[in-house]
């Protein structure tokens, strides 16, 4: 919004709309008034005009029409505070307080948010400040008052009220300057609320708050107690050294920061009389003799003084039973007589300046923080000598504040409190909905289950008019099912379900088929779950597949069904008619939203009000109209884009997706309560009960049954001793138990189960929605749930509660000891439980013995029986343990409760089992059986291969019988078998081993009867668990299954929880008429209806997703190392699990190869032990100077031991472990069992291993700087993975964050995924293409290119630094740290950081940027090396990103001090880590590009830069060039006249006289057109005018030709040397130091960046001309002493024996030998990045004129603008044409913010265009010219593309084009490696086509290989296509890149497009996405025109048209070559080589 004067006009709107009755207009008016305020407040900080704009909205607020209480309060404030009169507040606050409508947790964002801005108001300046605090104070006491029945809530604003009192406590220390005996104050204020508020979590800060106040007075002795108590151990060690007499007593104000982001200047500190003197006046200047009165006296403003009576309010405001009743009261309070003037206390941001909070600390709190730093603990590599803090000065604050990140300002909040305690039980919280007279509120999960009743008009206003026909009309369903009757191989009846948007998935519903829908427009407008016909398209095997998870297209040819949905029999019953979707945002596009249920593919949502793309239309529906008014717009963060979660209202279908409205949006910020919530609306789970449900419950309540009416019901409340078991927070009670002795060996046990069925009637509103609902939802983490039955019934008349008589149904068995039932009995009873136990108390009980309890007795025989019952049932079984995540430990932990589980879990199922068999004698046709299928035999078979002996050892599977005639037993082993080893980790072992010795029993048996703690069992545990059947409800009338196969229980229901699952409910209502003999209450067909829904409920997945969700917010918390084990391999990704967590589910196991970084494409195997080695090349030192572990010393590749963590026992002695825990008998074993030597040998594939990699050496002498390592990975693996959580679906989800191999190596996943989020922000403004400051510009530019530069420094090479000790500084917000590098380390390792302040070489200190990983390793929590057998639970590795942000130099050492600044979301180092010992450490360094620094270092100088420069880059005029030259250029001749120069055209002729009497020109070059020989002239004619103008005694002026690659600039160069060697000027050609190290290495320094060309060499054409060369030429003055190092180098190939400082010597040497040489040059030859190096700028500073940038239209704007500002010319061209290549962006978002526009495409309209082209025949340049020219290319005469004969290849012999069909298929690379890049492709019949044109153009005479270049747009295919043309033996074959072939020309051109589908995959009307996933960057028209436009006399294109044809460019082609005659079928061709003459 613009701060123009035009802020009234929002004013005058708004009270137009109240005359015209239009609310809520008049109310968006208001707000935006509003806005105005603020930002005249905020931004202009002009405070009268911002008061003048909240006294007209408070004027437009009172009106009465105008409705918002929130807004109103707001201005209410702050006019209150800009004025500074007492105004009284009392109708303001009881509008909101007292509005029931109005939640408490709005009502208290709302105090929070007025405390913020009473918060921005300095006191001294706003006395009024203090009766605004207690005001809010008052607010929080009338609300207690309010709320005082309910004790949850009001426990919740007394907290919110100790935050109040913490508030004003900080408040007033931060104004005890200038107000006397605050901190007294303070102090009396906390001592009296000790009594009242230490109960609560926030009475920690009170403490904090209280010691300060204490130390204020003087009373250090109490301030170190109470620090004590708060545990601050930092604050307690401040105050002792504050107690020495020798440091100050100044509090330290760090910890006020949080105050509302508060955080105090040094400014600030001063007294209040000095820093306001300071102040500049703002506005009202009458007003200044007011502030004098501040003054006066003494100098200060004495609070105490009777003029002002300030004291009373300081303790009003104190006191904790304050005597201010009412807001009335506060206005008795007398101001100041003279008020001073109204200025804003202005808040420093950290995040705008760039601070740290170091920067605010004291001097000495400065120092101290300094004096830190330890020497790391290096070994010594040169002459000893400690590293003294001596040796680095402090760098100056103001240093620091400029090379602050610029990260920009973010909306992010902090998380909000968890409510869930200020709600109602949701039965209340419905009640209230109901009965509220407020009805304008939306219940969201109402909105999803009934959706939205949109009228026709409605749906009409928004249907667009359709443009084209996107699908086929489908057939009818009588017409759809006679097709399946007629064809049933070809038609088949399915039922769909939507996988993504192009792909779904039908099952066939006569038969066991599944057949996949390829592609959008084959799916029809279908919804999920709909009935449909499908047409088979392609079927290439008989058998149905199951899977449906294909690896590469050649999987899916092979193993799938394809087909076509061609008519909808039936919809999908559940939808109304306007549903209502829970939906993500789309990947693409932020106008398509994608329904998480999957229900349709995508929807478009209404978006033609937007402003940016980046925002999203909200509307909000109007019942009355049955319509949607539009809400406003909401801005996306594209940071966050996978955590916002919308409602999204479907419309209608009448195009390619349905169309629909956002009605809600949550941006991911959510708290618990919230996140819950969402959960419940993507699984349907209601929340509130049906308006009926309520009413009915109240009818229950009121006439609650009389428990003593007499029934048919047996009486043992006063007779039984009753009692029930449940988990600690459980309320619904449906279980007890009783047992009592009746004989000497007999007990009868009861098992009572509540009776609801006598509650609630079928049918019953009640039971209706219980069958709706089927179960209760359990959140978990102490939430509570979502009750199947209102808690009234569910926690109250229905449960069994202690004390309470209570209904049942009662189970009756008499047993023995051993358990054997000998009678069983059904009864309707009346219970009364005596005691309410926990599973804890349980176990204690069982435990411990010596506790007198009447139950004991009652309990432990109630234990034998079960354990002999539960022997029964699962024989050996019940050794093996359950396994517990040890981050989940819980007082209700099922290990720790075992035997307490068990009691109640064989009551259960004894029960269960009763109950079922019972009824089905009675009911044998509509009992609900809870069944599971046995798993299919092939299945078990297929198991039992891959796990042949360990299937045995799997204790939870022990005695289990299955249907290959097998029972599991670990007794099956043979003998012979025994001898095999069994890998175990190690730290297992070792707790075994450690438990053995001090005898720990127990220990010990869990850790051997547990199989998910190793790693065989667990893997075929959790195999076996992969295939088994889902348990459902069948009825027992149609289903032929009635076994549980898990179980082993035939006729098994559940019966005991029917307040809890609404089968139990059924079984319950079958009982009775069991017991009434009545006939059963439910038909069969009922039954099968109900079971139905209950299996439909989301139950499972629900509590699934919530417990993701848990696991997510804790390990944001804190990320949580686990031991996984190794799935499978595929070509993209390695798949792990994490036996027992099988709530991770599979994506988050999935670790993506591109991520680890590898050296080569991952090599799979199909061997299915080693199923996959991987390859890495690293940069891997130890600060220690040297490696135990000699592996740099050998030469090839290391391979690193796969099961370092584990240890291997035969088969036998592990078989002699289970046969004692079996025996239940561990002193079977003695000591040698545990320590003999196992005489086998180690692993095979340990064998000739290391441990770990390193360039690190023995002797400390590093030969070669990377090591290269491989690993070798195989099925049950261990690979320690370190688990965070990322945003997904707007919800925490646990992902991968930490891979670790080795000790040393550790792969980063989350920098490597997102570097982005991770080292710098996402910037949100785009680039823009408009008029802006130079601040703006600079800014705005920054912040995008850095997020390019951050992701370049994630693809080059890391320096890894472990052992390295980092010292970690500063506050709860901000961290950050140093770390020292001795010098001879960084010198021997090539740690080369750039000291580039180029005013004085010598200087100690260089500002720059580059990113660092920093890990930690945590032994429970402390700093500590983890041992191999290190437990996963005890350890955990702390991560953290951030930047460099200085590097200092030792002032006599050398050696290098790096300080580094964390990123702002970076996790806080822990308590540990910050003390004084610096803790170990493993620093990553990702270093930015040299060129992407200097393009930083050129754009800070935009605002100091050349005026023609600044005019470039903010679009201002360009200021006309001098008189001389201008005359000059008028002088002389606009061409050059030499034989190898065509003279100019028009155009050219144009371009040149522009170019010559212009600072700034552009000339468009398309193809052909001699751009590059007009740049060449240009150069020559430039150098003419500069050496006229040095004639005439003018400077010695340069011309700077540069390129953004080094093949642009190397054509011209050489084009000129080979050319125009007679007149050609004084060049030289200036390569980056990564190409000279190529001609001359220095030893050590071999290693290469992945990502660059591995041929990227000097041209050797230009070496005459080299700047490397010439500086080694005879008698230049530095020639000699760099051929002597040179010499030493070659000498020393591998650098050992050279000494490091020689190498920076001959750095240094070398920097002087190029600025001397450099200077002496006419014309400079160099690309962009190198134009913009430092040692390029000092020798051509004030020399370089004329810049010529070729090739521009593929430079970023930021890098064509830092070469302009950085080197000053006079003159720019830019030569280039945007229609080819763009820039080579990596990171996608900063493309789409504007870095994929080049700067000379900003300015295109003002370019010169070129017309005429030389190069291509007439007919290749036709389609080029139509489509990418608007036909304005034209085509001249020229000999290039004349032939003498035409080739036999054409189809038209004067038309040279072919496109030749070849249907292929692709494959894909997963990661970068010298085939390719990640992702890229390559196909295999495209290759094979390929060759045979080759081979058959090759085959005529005169065509030779320098005349034919094979491109594709894929490294992949070309390095395939290479190897294939090698293979025939050719040699010298040009085969590369489109990309790589810009700017030259050939004369035939083959041109592979690579990417193919089959027919049936191929979308007939294809979007966005489905072309970005299947033709890729193929269809960049930049490129296409590129590969167009390289050929001179003939272009064959090879690929599928069918693809191709999707897309526009490429479909208009096809049509063009179609026209002409010149598509063939590759299959047809004819390519028989010619005879080809022999040549000489």
């Amino acid at each position: 919004m613009e701060t123009d004067e035009n802020w009234l006009s929002f004013f005058q709107a708004a009270l137009v709309c109240i005359e015209k009755h239009d609310n809520a207009k008049a109310l968006e008016f208001t707000r935006q008034l509003y806005e105005s305020g603020e930002i005249y407040h905020n931004g202009v900080e002009n405070e009268d005009t911002a008061n003048e704009i909240y006294n007209h909205c408070l004027h437009l607020l009172n009106t009465g029409q105008v409705f918002d209480p929130f807004l109103e309060t707001k201005c209410f404030y702050r006019v209150k505070l800009l004025s500074s009169e007492n105004l009284d507040p009392t109708s303001v606050w009881l509008s909101v307080l007292n509005d029931p409508s109005i939640s408490i947790a709005r009502k208290l964002k709302l105090l929070r948010e007025i405390q913020e801005v009473i918060d921005e108001y300095s006191v001294a300046e706003h006395p009024i400040v203090w009766h605004c605090m207690l005001e809010i104070r008052t607010s929080y006491n009338h609300m207690l008052d309010l709320n005082a029945g309910n004790h949850s809530t009001t426990e919740i604003i007394r907290r919110e009220l100790l935050k109040v009192f913490v508030f004003s406590g900080k408040k007033f220390l931060q104004e005890v300057k200038w107000f006397k005996g605050l901190d007294e104050v303070v102090c009396r204020m906390c001592m009296n609320l000790r009594r009242d508020f230490q109960q609560y979590p926030e009475f920690k800060s009170l403490l904090i708050l209280w010691a300060h106040a204490l130390e204020k007075v003087g009373k250090i002795d109490l301030a170190i107690q109470r620090a004590q108590e708060a545990n601050d151990e930092k604050l307690v060690t401040r105050l002792h050294q504050q107690k020495s007499p020798e440091s100050e007593s100044e509090v330290d104000e760090e910890w006020i920061k949080d105050t509302h982001g508060f955080t105090m200047s040094q400014e600030q500190r001063k007294p209040a009389n000095e820093t306001l003197k300071k102040k500049k006046s703002r506005s009202r200047p009458k007003r200044r003799d007011n502030l004098n009165q501040l003054n006066q006296g003494s100098g200060t403003f004495d609070p105490w003084d009777e003029k002002y009576k300030a004291g009373d309010v300081h303790n009003a405001i104190a006191e904790v039973n304050s005597p201010i009743k009412s807001w009335k009261d506060v206005t008795e309070f007398d101001l100041p007589v003279g008020r001073p003037r109204r200025r804003r206390h202005r808040r420093q941001k950290i995040s705008d300046e760039g601070n740290s909070l170091q920067h605010h600390q004291p001097p000495k709190a400065q120092a101290k923080s300094h004096s830190k730093l330890k020497r790391p603990n290096a070994r010594e590599i040169s002459a000893p000598g400690l590293i003294s803090e001596d040796e680095f000065d402090p760098i100056p604050h103001e240093k620091l504040e400029e090379i602050g990140t610029d990260f920009e300002s973010s909306d992010e909040e902090s998380e909000s409190q968890d409510e869930e305690s200020l709600q109602d039980n949701f039965f209340e919280e419905s009640r209230k909905f109901y009965d509220s007279l407020n009805r304008n509120k939306n219940i969201d999960e109402n909105l999803l289950k009934n959706g939205l009743d949109l009228s026709e008009g409605c749906v009409n206003n928004f249907m667009r008019v359709k443009t084209r026909k996107f699908y086929d009309e489908m057939h009818s369903k009588e017409e759809s099912l006679d097709l399946c009757k007629k064809f049933p191989s070809k038609y088949k009846h399915c039922k769909l379900e939507i996988l993504t948007p192009h792909r779904a998935l039908c099952i066939s519903l006569d038969e066991d088929l599944e057949i996949e829908i390829s592609g959008r427009s084959k799916c029809g407008k279908a919804f999920n779950q709909d009935q449909v016909v499908v047409e088979i398209l392609k079927n290439s095997r008989n058998l149905p597949i199951r899977s449906v998870q294909p690896t590469k297209s050649s999987e899916i040819d092979c193993n799938k069904i394809f087909g076509k949905v061609i008519g909808i029999t039936n919809r999908n019953e559940a939808l109304p008619t306007n549903p209502v979707f829970v939906c993500t945002l789309d990947h693409y596009q932020t106008y398509h939203m994608k329904p998480l249920c999957k229900t349709v593919p995508k929807i478009h949502i209404l978006s033609s009000k937007r402003e940016r793309e980046s925002q999203v239309e909200i509307y909000k529906y109007n019942k009355r109209g049955k319509d949607l008014i539009f809400d406003g717009l909401k801005s996306i963060d594209q940071s966050k884009r996978k955590g916002y979660i919308f409602l999204v209202c479907f419309i209608a279908w009448n195009e390619l997706y349905p169309l629909g409205a956002v009605i809600r949006m949550y941006d991911g910020k959510c708290d618990i309560k919230t996140s819950l919530r969402l959960l419940c609306l993507r699984n349907n789970v209601s929340v509130l009960y049906e308006k009926k449900t309520v009413k009915e419950v109240e009818k229950i309540r009121e006439e609650m049954p009389d428990q003593k009416k007499t029934e048919k019901r047996t009486d043992f409340s006063d007779s039984l001793s009753v009692f029930t078991i449940d988990g600690n927070n459980s309320e619904d009670l449906d279980d007890a138990l009783s047992i009592r002795r009746i004989s000497d060996t007999e007990f009868e046990i009861g098992v009572h189960i509540a009776d609801v069925g006598s509650v609630i009637k079928k049918n019953d509103p009640i039971d209706r929605e219980a069958q709706e609902r089927s179960n209760s939802f359990y959140p978990g983490k102490n939430k509570p749930p979502y009750h199947m039955l209102p808690e009234p019934l569910a926690t109250d008349i229905c449960s069994l509660l202690p004390g309470e008589k209570r209904k049942t149904i009662s189970i009756f068995y008499k047993v023995d000891e051993n358990g054997n039932v000998s009678e069983k009995k059904i009864d309707r009873t009346f219970i009364q439980s005596r005691r309410r136990f926990t599973y804890q108390k349980v176990q204690t009980l069982l435990s411990e013995t010596t506790e007198n309890n009447e139950f004991t007795q009652d309990l432990q025989n109630l234990h034998c029986i079960t354990k002999n019952i539960r022997l029964k049932r699962l024989k050996h079984k019940i050794f093996s343990f359950p396994f517990e995540s040890s981050f989940e430990d819980s007082d209700d932990s099922y290990f720790k409760n075992l035997d307490a589980h068990i009691i109640v879990e064989e009551c259960m199922i004894l029960v269960n089992q009763t109950i079922g068999q019972t009824l089905i004698e009675t009911f044998p046709d509509c009992v609900p059986l809870r069944v599971q299928s046995e798993p299919p035999s092939s299945k078990i078979n297929e198991w039992l291969e891959n796990y042949p002996d360990i299937a045995d050892f799997v204790l939870s599977l022990q005695n289990q019988q299955l249907s290959t005639n097998r029972t599991l037993s670990f007794e099956n082993i043979p003998e012979d078998n025994l001898l095999q080893q069994l890998p175990l980790q190690k730290h297992i072992w070792d707790a075994i081993v450690s438990s053995y010795k001090e005898k720990k029993i127990k220990n010990m048996e869990r850790l051997i009867g547990t199989d998910e703690f190793h790693p065989l069992q667990a893997m075929a545990y959790e195999s076996w668990m992969s295939f088994q059947e889902t348990s459902s409800y069948r009825c027992s009338g149609s289903s032929q299954e009635k076994r549980h196969f898990s179980l082993g229980i035939t006729t098994y229901v559940h019966f005991t929880s029917p307040i809890r699952r609404y089968a139990d409910l059924i079984a319950n209502r079958l009982v009775h008429a069991l017991l009434d003999q009545n006939e059963s209450p439910y038909s069969q067909r009922e039954v099968e209806t109900l079971c139905k829904k209950i299996n439909g409920s989301q139950t499972r997945k629900f509590q699934r997703q919530c417990r993701l969700l848990h696991l997510g917010r804790q390990f944001k918390k804190q990320p949580v190392m686990l031991h996984s084990l190794v799935v499978s391999a595929s070509e993209k990704s390695l798949l792990v699990c994490f036996p027992g967590q099988r709530e991770l589910t599979k994506s988050c196991g999935e670790v993506q190869y591109h991520l680890l970084k590898l050296k080569s494409k991952p090599d799979l195997e199909e061997n299915k032990k080693h199923i996959l080695t991987l390859s890495w090349q690293q940069r891997l030192y130890s600060a220690l100077g040297f490696s135990s572990n000699a592996s740099n010393s050998k030469r090839g590749p290391v391979k690193i031991n796969p099961h370092q963590r584990v240890f291997f026992p035969t088969l036998w002695k592990w078989k002699q472990l289970l046969q004692c825990l079996i025996s239940d008998n561990m002193n079977l074993l003695d000591e040698n069992f545990f320590f003999e030597k196992e005489v086998l040998p180690s692993a095979i594939e340990c064998q000739g291993t290391h441990s770990d990699a390193s360039s690190e050496t023995l002797d400390g002498i590093i030969g070669k700087q990377y090591t290269d390592f491989s690993l070798t990975f195989s099925t049950a693996q261990i690979i320690p993975i370190q688990m965070g959580a990322e945003q997904n679906e707007g919800m925490l989800t646990p992902v991968i964050h930490l891979f670790e191999n080795t000790k040393n190596v550790k792969c980063c996943l989350q920098h490597m995924s997102d570097p982005v989020q991770c080292f710098s922000s996402y910037a949100t403004r785009h680039a823009g293409n408009r008029r802006m400051v130079s601040s703006e510009y600079i800014q705005r530019w920054r912040n995008i290119f850095r997020m390019e530069s951050v992701t370049n420094a994630t693809k080059s090479i890391p320096i890894i630094i472990n052992d390295l000790r980092v010292d970690f500084h500063g506050s709860t917000e901000t961290y950050d740290g140093s770390f020292i590098l001795l010098k001879s380390f960084c010198l021997q390792r090539d740690i080369d950081f750039r000291w580039h302040l180029e005013k004085d070489t010598e200087k100690c200190v260089s500002y720059q940027t580059d990113f660092i990983c920093i890990r930690c390793e945590l032994i429970n929590g402390k700093p500590l090396q983890a041992r191999i057998a290190s437990s996963p639970n005890e350890r955990r590795i702390w991560v953290g990103h951030g930047e460099t942000k200085t590097f200092q130099r030792g002032k006599t050492s050398g050696d290098v001090k790096v300080h580094f600044k964390l990123h702002k979301d970076s996790p806080k180092p822990e308590p540990s880590m910050r003390d004084a010992s610096s803790p170990s450490c493993t620093i990553e360094i990702l270093q930015m590009s040299d060129s992407d620094k200097n393009i930083e270092d050129a754009f800070k100088g935009l605002e100091n830069a050349e005026q023609l420069a600044k005019s470039i880059a903010l679009r201002e005029r360009i200021q006309s060039l001098d008189d001389i030259h201008v005359r000059l250029a008028k002088q002389t001749k606009s061409d050059v006249m030499h034989a190898s120069l065509q003279p100019n055209n028009e155009k050219q002729l144009e371009a040149i006289k522009k170019a010559l009497s212009s600072r700034f020109t552009l000339i468009q070059g398309p193809p052909g057109t001699g751009k590059t020989l007009t740049g060449i002239k240009l150069i020559m004619l430039f150098k003419d005018i500069n050496l006229k103008i040095r004639e005439n005694g003018g400077d010695h002026k340069q011309v700077v030709y540069c390129g953004p690659s080094n093949k642009s600039v190397d054509l011209v160069a050489r084009w000129i040397r080979l050319h125009l060697r007679d007149i050609s000027p004084k060049m030289v050609r200036m390569y980056g130091s990564s190409m000279e190290s190529t001609v001359y290495p220095i030893p050590g320094r071999d290693y290469i960046n992945q990502t660059s060309c591995k041929d990227n060499r000097p041209d050797s054409d230009l070496a005459e001309v080299s700047l490397h060369n010439l500086i080694r030429e005879k008698e230049k003055p530095f020639a000699d002493r760099l051929r002597a190092f040179d010499k030493m180098f070659r000498e020393n190939p591998d650098g050992t024996c050279i000494d490091p400082e020689k190498v920076i010597e001959y750095k240094k040497l070398l920097s002087e030998a190029t600025e001397e040489e450099l200077k002496h040059y006419d014309v400079i030859f160099c690309t962009t990045a190198v134009a913009t190096n430092p040692k390029f700028l000092k020798a051509t500073k004030n020399k370089i004129f004329q810049l010529i940038i070729d090739e521009a239209g593929m430079c970023t704007e930021p890098e064509t603008m830092a070469p302009i500002i950085a080197a000053k010319p006079e003159q720019v061209v830019l030569i280039g044409d945007h229609k080819q290549l763009q820039p080579i962006i990596i990171c996608e978002e900063a493309a789409k913010l504007g870095l994929s526009t080049s700067l000379f495409e900003r300015y295109a309209d003002n370019a010169v265009f070129l017309d005429i082209q030389y190069r291509m025949n007439e007919k290749i340049c036709e389609f080029p010219s139509k489509q990418f020219y608007k036909g304005k290319l034209k085509t001249g005469p020229s000999k290039k593309y004349e032939v003498k004969e035409p080739l036999q290849i054409w189809i038209n012999p004067y038309t040279p084009l072919l496109f030749c069909h070849v249907e292929g298929e692709e494959e894909c690379l997963a990661v970068s490696t010298e085939e390719g890049n990640q992702q890229s492709r390559s196909n295999k019949a495209e290759v094979e086509h390929v060759v045979k044109v080759y081979n058959y153009l090759m085959s005529h005479d005169g065509i030779e290989t320098h005349n034919i270049k094979v491109m594709s747009q894929y490294n992949a295919q070309c390095f395939a296509i290479r190897e294939a043309l090698k293979e025939r033996r050719f040699i010298n074959y040009k085969v590369n890149t489109v990309v790589s072939s810009q700017g030259g020309e050939w004369d035939y051109v083959i041109f592979s497009t690579v990417r193919s589908l089959p027919d049936y995959r191929i979308e007939s009307y294809p979007t966005l996405g489905w072309c970005k996933n299947n033709l890729g960057f193929i269809t960049d028209q930049h490129q296409i025109n590129v590969a167009l436009t390289r050929a001179r006399k003939g272009i064959i294109i090879i690929g599928n048209k069918k693809l191709l044809q999707c897309e526009l460019v490429w479909r208009e082609l096809i049509r063009h070559y179609n026209q002409l005659g010149c598509v063939v079928d590759a299959e047809k061709q004819n390519l028989t080589p010619l005879k080809r003459k022999r040549r000489n």
